[in-house]
């Protein structure tokens, strides 16, 4: 199965209770059922569960960023540079597509 489709963002509505702060992750489809990614908790504040939204929210473009990334590193492991730059890439990809 795939991730949900990018963009994704963070839809700005901040909850505090129990002494915890969620936010919601959403792509931009229009059906909030398709569209759903992720709730974000933190008990350590707002301010904290703001960095772990936006890092969660980037992550398609940081996968696709990796992923066009791949084919210069692979150029440059051909002449023996980034070997290891290149496994912990090819790593973070896998594991971000479930391989």
């Amino acid at each position: 199965m795939e991730h949900t489709k990018g963009p994704w963002r963070d839809s700005g509505e901040y909850d505090s209770h129990a002494g915890y702060w969620d936010t919601t992750i959403v792509g931009d489809g229009e059906d909030v059922d398709e569209s759903f990614v992720a709730i974000v908790r933190s008990g350590n504040g707002r301010e904290q569960v703001e960095a772990n939204a936006r890092l969660i929210a980037a992550a398609p473009e940081l996968l696709a960023a990796l992923k066009a990334s791949m084919s210069a590193l692979e150029a440059w492991m051909d002449q023996g540079k980034c070997l290891s730059i290149y496994q912990q890439a090819s790593e973070a990809i896998a594991k971000a597509e479930g391989r």
